[in-house]
């Protein structure tokens, strides 16, 4: 048991425009959550974790880059392994996707320090070809 749960809870009351409530329960409806309150205690949980994670450079977590390239980009694949193989302390695994014959999708699991992560996803990114790249952090080890 959780010290939050050992310890009861607090209600608060926060305001909502009424789409973005309708929106809220349409999600709970198709999702299949107890309520309102524990989807809002998830998401409050992942906003914080990501966030505290995300800028502690020396925190240790795991995450995934996922990112989009160009495949017909001429050594841009050859150029995104290289980089890979500069952080093999920190990549997991890979899976890669062949989206169409020109694109390709691929997803970078992570784990080690969140300062290697964003370096990889900085490296990543600049490159000509790389449509899409984004980290994100699953949580702290």
């Amino acid at each position: 048991m959780s010290g939050e749960e050992e310890k009861g809870v607090i209600r608060i009351s926060i305001s909502l425009p009424p789409k973005l409530l309708e929106q809220l329960d349409e999600f709970i409806k198709n999702v299949g959550y107890a309520s309102r309150s524990k989807v809002i205690q998830d998401a409050i949980r992942r906003f914080i974790t990501e966030h505290e994670v995300m800028w502690n450079e020396e925190e240790e977590a795991v995450g995934l880059i996922a990112i989009v390239y160009r495949h017909d980009i001429r050594k841009l694949e050859e150029e995104i392994t290289d980089i890979q193989h500069e952080y093999t302390q920190a990549i997991t695994s890979t899976i890669h996707i062949h989206l169409t014959r020109e694109r390709c999708f691929e997803i970078i699991a992570l784990k080690g320090k969140v300062k290697h992560m964003r370096e990889l996803l900085n490296s990543l990114e600049g490159k000509r070809g790389v449509e899409h790249a984004k980290l994100l952090i699953v949580s702290k080890i």
